[in-house]
């Protein structure tokens, strides 16, 4: 039973008040019994009294109580028989005492979160509305302003409390204090700004002390009421009944409203009589029994609108439900008193529970959240429930084991009109797809951001702002291309501040206006700082940005290695296509040169006994024998094979190059060889170290023509290449990383020198790096020096460089002594042959090559029969596989190779020796002819010694010989 009214107001009739009289009567009865001593209200109370809170309890300066709670207790004994004796004490002090069982009752004590655990409360005696009182000289005109207030607040766990935050305040300061006096005082004297108090009290503080800088905010602050009741101890339900019994005797009697009066008449405008109050309701009702009459006539038609509100109604629910189908979103209720949760049919859905059956629980609810979100979800259940906040949460659940889904739920606490929450509402969404979503969008982004940020394109975007480019936006590959630090800031700079070269910045200019000016997209590979980088540009407009220039999507990539690379396999195609043109040559020059070596020798064997013929025709095998040198050379350094390692001779080997190099270099240049043949034998790969050596010797070429070429050129200057060699210990060089199993017995150190133009220590630095040159464009690969350092790093030994500028270089090659196999003794050359003759098929193209070998290989009694085509010399000896001893072919034949009539001789019934005899045999060839048995190979151009010494060879050996 309560008095929901903001003053005091006359009984407004009989009727009512007997109903309040015979509720309390009720719960009297209801009581009776409960507590075990019935006389024990025959004996004063104690009762526990405020001595601060004017004007409901206060203390006058005599020592006496007085106050609206005073009398009003003191009516309610009066009225009830009931013998009080009042405690005195302070407001903060009461509730610790009463709860400690000091006092029988508390005269004035205010319901509280926690307070119902030991106190039971009658009626409330008055329902004040709640008030913010402010400092009259401040600038606080509203509730959200006490976000910048230093805030007094009467007592812990108040309304004002629940006020800041049910709206969500958070004032500057915030004080507690234990009365609305002491509060209003602090505040009259500037001390603080603001404090929440009861209208009625408020005023009646401020009027009695003469509070000059006290005001109070016009808005109403509903659902935060004041309402103190008398408070007896948990469970004292007789005691709570006979005082509950004497408010509505007093409200009966009008005996409450004088009191009400007495004490706060004087703070409200006019009231309203009882007298006055039937004089105006008269009217009033036979009005309305009069709309009660014509409702009745028209009782009819509304019934049939409300049946067609019910209709639609029922179409905007079935809509409802669609939507929320659509959208995966549903409601629910959780209705506090009863503990009952109401769903929608589509969070039914979304949780997988049958609609027929009966609702879930809160607790079933709870389980399906996964535990990391649990209790998280829980506190914030708990927090709508204790003081109506609302919130927002996304986290997962399992409506089954096998099913996992991601819902965002929105919880809100509805407040019933005393202000207590009694419901909570939300909505809950499946938002599983769109998570998902979600993440396949963050991780594209992600994506997108790598690539954006580690790609070495440069991209962004760029705008026309004051006849300069702006970047709006610029990755890190930007900062490389335009040669800037890699950390670099560029986004939002000008290109003008960025310090670039004017070529850099004009560059950029005339392209960002050339693609402008086109409107489309424009794609370009020009070249930069004064071409020697390359850059592929392509450049899309985008349109006018939001400041109004024309913006540009720029991506841009240093092509300069790409555009070497190009360069250098253009050339190495080149270079291979003058190798198979020199082979060719060279093979066609074998030919040619075999007969006239052999010729040459039969003739001075005939013509041995006329001096002067004799030497004229060693002269020709002379020339004939050099010719045939030099296209073992072009042979040597064009053959691409599989590193093979043998004994060589290191001043041969250089005097072979020297040789090759000296016609095509400049005949100002001197070569000069000091390379001694008494250094030992190196066991390494020949082809290896013709390419370290030639490599050497043309960079040396290079740097002297680029001296020779200079305008002021030393008349005693002379340009020179000197090659020197000497051999040393096996700690003649440190910091070599020998991976081999054998340790070298020393070193030969080969030294290339020439007085040319020298390097600075920075190109120094770079030469053996691929690709480096300092030569023009087109005149140097940057792979020379490159391979002599991965040449020398294979074999083990290491390269030096000393260089002074404008006056020349030293390169030296640290080269391994190891030894080699020991060649047999009495190899080929020294055994002692047994003369055979034979039948010889023998298989050669080039039909003077062929004359010459019949003569010669007829002259030492052999017989001879000759096939020009291969497929027909493979046809007639697979016929006749026993009419031959010996199988004397070449290689490159016409039809059938040689190489395949050796393979299918070898597979096949021919049981006689194979000697091959060819003029350009490669490292291949010659491995898959040891391969399939061939007992020797021998190289045009040769000798008739050779020759026979071949044929006889093969006749006499019961395994493969070698190679001549």
């Amino acid at each position: 039973m309560s008095f929901p009214k903001l003053t005091a107001v006359k009984p407004f009739g009989r009727l009512l008040l007997c109903a309040i009289l015979l509720a309390a009567l009720g719960a009297r009865a209801a009581t009776a019994g409960e507590r075990s001593d019935p006389d024990r209200l025959n004996h004063p109370l104690l009762v526990g009294t405020a001595t601060d809170s004017y004007p409901r309890s206060y203390l006058t300066p005599n020592g006496r109580c007085e106050g609206f709670s005073v009398d009003l207790l003191d009516a309610v004994a009066r009225a009830m028989d009931l013998k009080i004796q009042r405690v005195k004490a302070p407001s903060s002090e009461l509730e610790k005492r009463f709860r400690e069982g000091e006092f029988d009752l508390l005269q004035a004590f205010t319901p509280g979160p926690g307070r119902e655990t030991f106190a039971d409360f009658s009626q409330p005696t008055i329902w004040l509305h709640g008030c913010i009182f402010v400092r009259a000289d401040s600038d606080l005109n509203s509730v959200r302003d006490l976000g910048r207030a230093a805030m007094l607040v009467v007592g812990r766990n108040s309304a004002a409390d629940q006020l800041l935050q049910d709206r969500q305040i958070t004032p500057k300061s915030i004080t507690y204090c234990s009365s609305v006096e002491e509060a209003l005082q602090m505040i009259n004297n500037g001390d603080f700004d603001a404090v929440f108090a009861s209208r009625l009290s408020g005023l009646s503080v401020t009027k009695r002390d003469r509070l000059r800088n006290v005001r109070a905010l016009p808005e109403a602050l509903v659902g935060y009421d004041i309402r103190p009741c008398f408070a007896v101890h948990k469970g004292d339900q007789v005691l709570l009944a006979r005082l509950d019994e004497g408010l509505a005797v007093l409200h009966r009697t009008g005996e409450y409203g004088t009191i009400y009066d007495q004490w706060f008449g004087s703070l409200e405008g006019t009231r309203i009589t009882q007298q006055t109050l039937i004089v105006y309701v008269a009217p009033a009702l036979t009005i309305a029994l009069a709309i009660a009459l014509l409702g009745l006539l028209r009782q009819r038609s509304l019934s049939q609108r409300i049946a067609r509100q019910a209709a639609r109604l029922a179409e905007n629910e079935a809509l409802l439900a669609e939507a929320q189908r659509i959208a995966h979103v549903g409601h629910w209720r959780y209705n506090v008193a009863t503990r009952d949760l109401s769903c929608s049919a589509e969070m039914l859905r979304v949780l997988e529970r049958d609609p027929k059956r009966n609702n879930p629980t809160y607790q079933q609810l709870l389980r399906t959240v996964s535990r990391s979100d649990r209790a998280i979800v829980h506190r914030a259940v708990r927090d709508a429930l204790r003081g109506g906040i609302g919130s927002e949460l996304t986290f997962s659940i399992r409506p089954r084991f096998d099913l996992k889904r991601v819902v965002h739920v929105n919880i809100q606490g509805v407040r019933g009109a005393s202000g207590s929450i009694q419901a909570i509402v939300g909505t809950i969404q499946d938002i599983t797809e769109q998570k998902l979503v979600e993440n396949d969008l963050r991780a594209r982004e992600h994506l997108v951001r790598a690539i954006y940020d580690n790609i070495p394109t440069a991209l962004g975007v760029i705008e026309l702002v004051d006849d300069t480019l702006r970047f709006i936006s610029a990755n890190p590959g930007t900062a490389r291309i335009l040669a800037l630090e890699p950390q670099a800031e560029i986004a939002g700079h000008l290109l003008t501040d960025l310090g670039l070269p004017k070529e850099v910045i004009d560059f950029w200019m005339q392209w960002f206006k050339r693609c402008i000016a086109g409107g489309e997209i424009l794609t370009a590979e020009p070249s930069v700082y004064k071409g020697t980088r390359h850059l592929s540009f392509t450049l899309v407009p985008l349109g006018q940005g939001p400041n109004g220039g024309p913006q540009v999507c720029y991506l841009a990539e240093d092509v300069t290695e790409r555009k070497q690379m190009d360069a250098e396999m253009a050339q190495g195609r080149r270079l291979r296509a003058v190798g198979e043109l020199v082979g060719g040559i060279a093979h066609e020059f074998n030919n040619l040169l075999t007969p006239i070596l052999l010729k040459a020798e039969l003739l001075a064997t005939e013509w041995k006994n006329e001096p002067r013929l004799f030497e004229e025709l060693r002269s020709i095998s002379r020339a004939a024998q050099r010719g045939a040198d030099l296209t073992k050379r072009l042979l040597a350094f064009g053959r691409r094979s599989e590193p093979k390692q043998e004994n060589i001779k290191l001043h041969a080997l250089v005097r072979a190059n020297t040789d090759l190099v000296r016609p095509t270099i400049d005949r100002r240049i001197q070569l000069i060889s000091n390379v001694p043949e008494t250094l030992p034998s190196l066991y390494l790969n020949a082809s290896d170290v013709h390419q370290i050596v030639l490599n050497l010797l043309l960079n040396a070429r290079d740097t002297l023509v680029e001296k020779l070429n200079l305008p002021n050129v030393p008349e005693n200057w002379r340009a020179t290449i000197t090659i020197d060699a000497a051999e040393f210990g096996p700690r003649a060089i440190e910091n070599t990383h020998w991976e081999k199993t054998e340790s070298p017995d020393g070193w030969i150190s080969l030294a290339i020198r020439d007085n040319g133009m020298g390097m600075p220590q920075d190109v120094q630095e770079r030469i053996f790096e691929p690709f480096y040159t300092t030569k023009g464009v087109g005149k140097g690969t940057g792979l020379g020096l490159a391979t002599v350092w991965h040449l020398v790093t294979r074999m083990g030994g290491k390269v030096n460089v000393h260089s002074q500028p404008g006056e020349g270089t030293v390169f030296q090659v640290w080269l391994p002594i190891l030894h080699g196999p020991i060649p047999e003794a009495g190899g080929p050359a020294q055994k002692a042959l047994t003369d055979h003759t034979a039948r010889i098929c023998l298989v050669e193209d080039d039909d003077m090559v062929a004359q010459t070998l019949i003569a010669t290989l007829r002259r030492t009694q052999h017989r001879v029969v000759h096939f020009r085509h291969g497929t027909e010399a493979w046809k007639h000896l697979s016929m006749h596989p026993a009419d031959y001893d010996l199988l004397l072919l070449d290689l490159d034949l016409p039809g059938m190779s040689g190489l395949e009539i050796a393979r299918r001789a070898r597979a096949g019934r021919f049981k006689g020796k194979i000697l091959v005899a060819s003029g350009r045999l490669t490292e291949r060839e010659s491995q898959e002819l040891d391969k399939l048995g061939v007992e020797f190979q021998i190289e045009k151009p040769f000798s008739a010694e050779k020759l026979n010494l071949a044929v006889q060879t093969c006749l006499n050996a019961h395994r493969p010989a070698g190679v001549l």
